[in-house]
């Protein structure tokens, strides 16, 4: 029985020394697991006085999902107890007349005997002694027609204190008033160790400016421009402030309606006409035959002779007084034979004369002419695209218009005499009427420009520059040019223009030179230059004090144009 009960406390013994080991391999992890629960520690210090303990701010965090809050103390400091560890928890801290905090605490320890966590936060003083003020101008050129930059109006300059990284009030703002001007009040440290950036907003708004139409003509627009401060800007256009436009001649050619025509002369058959023996057949007899009957009522005749076998070898023009106007025929078949061709070559004359004098000619238009004509027995068209500049003489002549017509307040007269009527010129021999087709010269507007170098450096206008001529203007009533001003710069120019005998304007002659004419109304700062890139500064500031003030001015310059120039 003994022996028993010594068993069994041998027993109990082990298990407790087995037991005893168990729990001297408890782990740091194990006891983590277990304690779960730390003390969050919030420090608020006033860095706008020496980073001295700031207390009454009201802190608050979140505690198993309820809002804790707590008041610093004398030190600066608030407890929270038994807040679960890991991840992070966000508080938020703010007092009257601070800035605010928002910020986050990490609640992971490092080792199972931590039984704290703990933070510092700084607050900023709103205090009118405890801040920076950074103030300054914003401008642009809306109007780059006018001398003065315009002001910036409306726009939200931001300052950032880069070492308020946990405040919920980090960036500081300012709007531009009617003058451009911007003020933005910042706290800072009482050391001198924070650095604040200013923040330009970029701006869309339109710009006035002096464009060229693609007429030639000038105009004050308005258009859509990018300001940056970061951007370079586009250069400009410059157009003078002054442009002449001239009236088109009047009419859409220079005269019109007129019209010639020809008309056959009777002759006599032997005084231009043959008969040309194509193929003289067999079995004809020597004999005379007649023509068909003339104009007069009389017919020509013709003398035909044949060799040994009938064929025809000649054929000889008997007038016999009549006349023709047309192309007469032949009968042989009083002769017998067969297979003889015969071509009856007939040509005469024409009178050329006006059907139409038309009107409002300056010059003489140009004429085409189209007939036949015989070259080696052959009848042949020829055309001669201009009866009037000197060159194919097909019927008779070259310079026909100017040679055998003239103007007179702008119709178109015959110039040889009275007896002829109408009639201007008679033609060679032809084999067939000539027909003429008239091409009026459509007129032409002049072109005129005014560049800076028209343009004296005092504003007075010293030319304009014929780009085109034109044609079709009278020279005996030069048309009036307008001087034509954008933005009202300048006045009083007096020119009058001259038209020589090509009907174009020749010359332009300034009477009166005027006053206030710009060069280039674009030149915004009248130095030749027709754009402003962008400049600030400074956009970051260091040392920046309690009670300092910074200026940060801002030129955005002529801006970046959605749409280029044209």
């Amino acid at each position: 029985m003994k022996s028993i009960i010594k068993f069994f406390v041998f027993i109990m013994i082990a298990g407790l020394v087995f037991t005893s080991c168990e729990e001297d391999q408890y782990t740091e992890e194990e006891a983590l697991e277990q304690q779960q629960l730390v003390d969050v520690v919030i420090s608020i210090l006033d860095a706008s006085n020496n980073y001295s303990a700031l207390s009454g701010a009201t802190v608050k965090i979140a505690i198993d999902n309820k809002i804790v809050s707590d008041s610093t103390n004398s030190d600066g400091i608030v407890i929270f107890k038994d807040v679960k560890i890991g991840g992070y928890i966000v508080i938020t801290a703010s007092k009257g007349n601070y800035t605010s905090i928002l910020g986050e605490v990490g609640t992971n320890i490092t080792n199972f005997r931590q039984r704290q966590v703990h933070e510092t936060f700084y607050m900023y003083s709103l205090a009118s002694d405890k801040i920076a003020t950074v103030k300054g101008r914003l401008i642009y050129e809306s109007d780059v027609t006018n001398r003065e930059p315009e002001p910036v109006v409306g726009a939200i300059v931001r300052v950032k204190n880069e070492n308020l990284a946990s405040a919920n009030n980090q960036v500081f703002t300012g709007t531009t008033n009617a003058t451009g001007n911007y003020e933005v009040l910042v706290p800072v440290d009482s050391r001198g160790s924070d650095y604040l950036y200013v923040y330009y907003p970029q701006i869309i708004d339109n710009q006035t400016v002096g464009v060229e139409n693609e007429d030639g003509t000038l105009a004050i627009i308005d258009r859509e421009v990018v300001y940056n401060v970061s951007y370079n800007s586009l250069w400009i256009d410059g157009v003078p402030s002054v442009y002449a436009t001239v009236p088109a001649p009047a009419g859409a050619t220079v005269g019109s309606g007129f019209a010639l025509s020809a008309q056959a002369q009777k002759t006599s058959l032997s005084a231009y006409s043959s008969v040309y023996i194509v193929y003289g057949g067999t079995g004809y007899s020597a004999g005379t035959v007649d023509f068909s009957t003339g104009t007069n009522g009389f017919a020509a005749q013709a003398n035909i002779g044949v060799d040994g076998n009938g064929s025809i070898t000649s054929v000889a023009i008997i007038n016999n007084g009549a006349v023709y106007n047309a192309k007469p025929t032949l009968n042989i078949s009083s002769l017998g034979g067969t297979g003889a061709v015969l071509d009856v070559q007939y040509q005469t004359t024409y009178s050329i004369f006006i059907t139409n004098k038309g009107t409002g000619y300056l010059d003489f238009p140009k004429v085409s002419v189209e007939l036949t004509d015989y070259s080696s027995n052959i009848l042949r068209k020829y055309v001669d695209d201009n009866i009037n500049d000197g060159s194919d003489n097909i019927i008779g002549d070259t310079y026909i218009l100017n040679d055998y017509s003239t103007i007179v307040n702008g119709v178109i007269y015959p110039d040889n005499g009275s007896a002829n009527k109408d009639t201007i010129f008679y033609t060679t021999a032809l084999a067939s009427r000539p027909t003429f087709e008239v091409y009026n010269y459509p007129t032409i507007p002049a072109v005129l420009s005014i560049s800076s170098g028209n343009i004296n450096s005092d504003g007075t206008l010293a030319s304009i520059t014929i780009e085109e001529g034109g044609y079709g203007y009278d020279p005996f009533a030069p048309p009036t040019i307008t001087l034509n001003t954008i933005g009202g710069f300048g006045s009083g120019a007096i020119i009058k223009a001259e038209v020589n005998t090509s009907k174009e304007i020749s010359s332009i002659e300034v009477n009166n030179p005027g006053v206030g004419y710009l060069r280039n109304i674009n030149d915004f700062d009248n130095n030749g230059s027709a754009f402003r890139n962008p400049s600030s500064g400074p956009t970051a500031i260091y040392n920046v004090i309690p009670g300092g003030t910074h200026i940060c001015n801002a030129d955005y310059g002529t801006g970046w144009q959605l749409v280029e120039n044209e």
